[in-house]
């Protein structure tokens, strides 16, 4: 009975991506409603808009990538019979984002000869497709996950739950160290794109531009080329940012395994601390900008220089993510096996006497 309600909720997860997928792609087709649904997502991925020059191939990809990669993913979180509800949510909606990314991924690369028409391109096409419906699902697949959950319904829980599910110290300590691992990989990541820059200056221009693509693809920054510049206000900014992330992390991590469950629910740990990387990477981008309101104009204009910069770090949040995700397992089970190990009863080393 439980695989088949896993099964249905797997399979209602994909089904409800998709039929908003579509649903967005169809509002956003008629120019009447078209400026409304840029305010929700305002660069929509190939594949979602169907009358945007790629045919059929490119929604028919796009639907399918997203729904079945959907369903997939989102059966590993649903399959915890010791989780919370809640952590379980937060799983799948993690698991939406993941798929949408891929989709976007996916249908970029195939179509990018259609739509580029220089193959060094190909990593960024891919790239920015796929943060754009990474995006997407930041902001909708809330919905699939509720619907998932709901499918799914309340008797699965396991009997010995809340005997199973992760202790405060456990779950402060697996969320500092996780929040730790995001923040330092986002200053690290920051270095590593302005290092990387730097050396591609003095590279042919051919091979340098490709190359460029590809560290624009695998180091996403926040704020233009050089995140970390030359003036102490634009290092101080990234800092801050890398903070906000690691607080992010921390949080969400610190509540995730208080309602997350080790064995059990290892998947949806996971996923939600991905999916908290993802947020965190998008409030860091948003902290990291602030100190530039000035230099546009207000926040006003800044809301708009900004579009692109915050798509760039929910990108990295999801190339990332998972990370600081295994490192919070990780830190969970090291820590249960030697809470396990100090609460074996130890055994009498003298034999009782026989009763006469």
């Amino acid at each position: 009975m439980l695989r088949n309600r896993t099964a249905a909720a797997a399979g209602a997860t994909g089904g409800t991506a998709l039929v908003l997928w579509l649903l967005c792609g169809l509002i956003f087709d008629r120019p009447s409603s078209r400026s409304l649904v840029e305010v929700y997502s305002p660069a929509p991925p190939v594949g979602w808009v169907l009358g945007a020059g790629f045919g059929t191939a490119g929604t028919v990809l796009s639907v399918l990538v997203l729904t079945v990669a959907a369903a997939l993913i989102a059966c590993l979180p649903l399959r915890s019979t010791r989780s919370t509800r809640a952590v379980v949510v937060v799983a799948v909606w993690g698991a939406v984002l993941l798929a949408a990314a891929l989709a976007g991924a996916a249908t970029a690369l195939v179509l990018q000869p259609d739509v580029v028409f220089d193959g060094s391109l190909t990593w960024a096409f891919a790239r920015g497709n796929a943060v754009r419906a990474a995006w997407w699902a930041l902001l909708t697949g809330w919905v699939p996950a509720l619907v998932a959950v709901a499918v799914r319904g309340r008797g699965d829980v396991a009997d010995d739950a809340a005997g199973s599910r992760i202790g405060v110290r456990t779950a402060t300590i697996a969320a500092l160290v996780a929040g730790a691992a995001g923040g330092a990989g986002w200053w690290l990541t920051g270095a590593l794109h302005q290092w990387a820059m730097g050396e591609l200056a003095t590279v042919r221009r051919e091979t340098g531009r490709t190359l460029e693509q590809v560290v624009q693809a695998l180091l996403p920054v926040s704020r233009g080329s050089s995140m970390l510049g030359t003036e102490s206000s634009d290092v101080a900014a990234f800092a801050a940012g890398a903070a906000v992330l690691l607080v992010v992390v921390v949080l969400v991590g610190w509540g995730v395994a208080r309602g997350a469950a080790v064995p059990g629910g290892r998947a949806a740990l996971v996923l939600v601390v991905w999916f908290a990387t993802v947020v965190g990477s998008a409030a860091a981008c948003a902290v990291a900008l602030l100190p530039l309101a000035e230099a546009v104009g207000g926040l006003a204009n800044l809301r708009l220089y900004a579009i692109g910069p915050v798509l760039s770090a929910v990108g990295w949040g999801a190339l990332y993510g998972w990370v600081p995700g295994l490192i919070a397992l990780l830190v969970v089970r090291v820590l249960a096996r030697r809470a396990g190990a100090k609460a074996e009863p130890v055994r009498d080393l003298v034999e009782p006497h026989a009763a006469p």
